[in-house]
């Protein structure tokens, strides 16, 4: 079953279906942006521009700025994804049994359909330090958010390193090769919805994550202080693209009501 949420990150992949036919349709629309920084609701990019997306962002960011997978396969697959994502507990139907469920599990949703399915379409490359398919001065660099299992501590998971430390945020950087995050990992880390899902355990760390929308649902902030730390010489990005996943008309027609 799909479900709202997650689905409607598809708004967002098709916006970027119709920029990246209006540049020609020749290159992966991640290869017009130097930064990109998801998050469980949004994502950010930037190179020369900056860009938000509403839902399931991080997961977009690692697809379209690790993967390299052009807008069209990532489609197919973010689809296969929340296809398989979304798996409601037993008894989900009767409230209670559905309530009760959730308690006793921590999550609405059972997390080992979304692992496997995250493994199957992102698979089990090291984020930072794995192949590089492309040479590495134009590989597009990549963040998404997460926060610690307390809630207290955000934390940024990159495909790159700098050496300066952010002031509002954590960039998780292990001491060893050994406890660096896959890919899938990554996107588990960033998409942990507190009740959703339950928090993802990075066995490699001994730590476990919890979605980076807790701190970051729009992740600018994050984007505009890594572009600082990475290029310090830039104050502004050429562009600002900001792409939402849109409110129903339902959510319209409640606010126009309650407008004085």
């Amino acid at each position: 079953m799909y479900e709202r949420g997650g689905v409607r990150g598809m708004v967002e992949l098709e916006t970027l279906k119709a920029i990246e036919h209006s540049l020609g349709g020749k290159l992966p629309i991640a290869k017009f942006f130097d930064l990109i920084v998801g998050t469980r609701y949004a994502l950010s990019a930037q190179i020369e521009s900056i860009s938000n997306f509403y839902s399931t962002g991080g997961i977009l960011a690692l697809a379209l700025g690790v993967k390299h997978w052009p807008v069209n396969e990532s489609i197919e697959r973010f689809m296969k994804i929340c296809y398989k994502a979304f798996t409601r507990r037993e008894l989900n139907r009767v409230p209670v049994m559905r309530t009760l469920a959730a308690v006793s599990h921590g999550s609405f949703y059972k997390t080992r359909p979304l692992h496997n399915a995250l493994k199957k379409e992102l698979g089990h490359q090291i984020l930072f330090g794995g192949p590089r398919e492309y040479d590495s001065r134009s590989v597009t660099k990549v963040a998404v958010t997460s926060t610690d299992e307390d809630g207290r501590n955000p934390i940024i998971l990159a495909n790159y390193r700098h050496p300066e430390k952010a002031v509002n945020y954590d960039h998780y950087q292990p001491s060893s090769a050994d406890k660096e995050m896959q890919i899938w990992e990554a996107a588990a880390a960033t998409s942990a919805a507190s009740s959703y899902f339950k928090p993802f355990y990075h066995h490699a760390s001994g730590r476990s994550f919890l979605d980076g929308g807790l701190y970051y649902n729009n992740p600018v902030k994050v984007a505009h202080r890594e572009m600082h730390m990475l290029w310090p010489d830039i104050d502004h990005p050429d562009i600002l693209l900001s792409l939402g996943t849109g409110r129903n008309k339902a959510q319209l027609d409640e606010e126009e009501k309650a407008e004085p």
